[in-house]
C-alpha cells in the first residue's frame, strides 16, 4: 500500500489519537491503577480504532467513541482478570451433571430462535447484536449512525414484540418479579 494512501486512510484515526490520547490514559490509568494493564488497554483502543479504518473518519464524535471502545475493553480485561481468581473448592460439585437441574430459561432455548426468525428484520438485527452476540447498544448506535436513545428504544420495542411472540406461541409465563417461571405447552413449532 503506497505511503501516501496509508497516510490518507489513517489520518483522521491519527488526528482523533492525538487528541484524546492523554485524556484517555489518565481515566483508564485511574481505573485500572497499573500503568502496565492501563498500558495494554489504550494499546487495545488504539488498535479498534485503526481497524476501523475508513468508518472510523465518518464518526460525529470520535472522543465518545474511543471512550465507548475504552470502557468495553476495560470491561473485558475485568472480566479476564475474574476468570482468572480462584474457584470455590465446592465448583465441580455445584457444577457437575448429577446437580444440574435444568431452569425455565433452558426451556426456552428451542422458543427463542423460531419466534426471532418471524419478526421483523430490523428486530432481529438488534436483539442479535445486543443480546446474543453482546454487543453494547452504543457500539449497535455507533454502527448504525442512531442516537443511543434511538437504539434503546428499537431493542426494547424488539424486546416486546420477541417476548409477546413467546408468550403466545410457546406459552412462556413469568413470575410476579417478571422472570420467566414456566411454559404451559411443548415446545414452539
Amino acid at each position: 500500500m503506497p505511503q501516501s494512501l496509508v497516510k490518507k486512510k489513517f489520518h483522521c484515526t491519527e488526528q482523533a489519537w492525538l487528541n484524546h490520547e492523554a485524556e484517555l490514559r489518565r481515566f483508564v490509568t485511574g481505573k485500572t491503577a497499573n500503568h502496565a494493564h492501563a498500558d495494554d488497554v489504550i494499546q487495545e483502543v488504539f488498535l479498534r480504532a485503526l481497524q476501523q479504518g475508513a468508518p472510523f473518519c465518518s464518526l460525529t464524535n470520535p472522543r465518545a467513541w474511543l471512550f465507548s471502545v475504552c470502557r468495553n475493553v476495560l470491561v473485558d480485561y475485568w472480566r479476564k482478570d475474574h476468570r482468572l481468581a480462584a474457584l470455590p473448592d465446592d465448583f465441580d460439585e455445584l457444577f457437575s451433571e448429577e446437580t444440574r437441574t435444568d431452569t425455565p430459561l433452558n426451556d426456552l432455548l428451542d422458543c427463542i430462535e423460531p419466534n426471532l426468525a418471524a419478526l421483523l428484520p430490523s428486530d432481529q438485527v438488534i436483539i442479535r447484536a445486543c443480546d446474543l452476540a453482546h454487543q453494547t447498544v452504543q457500539q449497535f448506535a455507533d454502527e448504525r449512525g442512531l442516537t443511543l436513545a434511538a437504539a434503546k428504544s428499537r431493542l426494547l420495542r424488539a424486546r416486546i414484540r420477541l417476548r409477546a411472540a413467546m408468550v403466545a406461541r410457546c406459552g412462556v409465563q413469568f413470575d410476579e418479579q417478571h422472570n420467566v417461571c414456566c411454559r404451559t405447552d411443548s415446545p414452539c413449532s
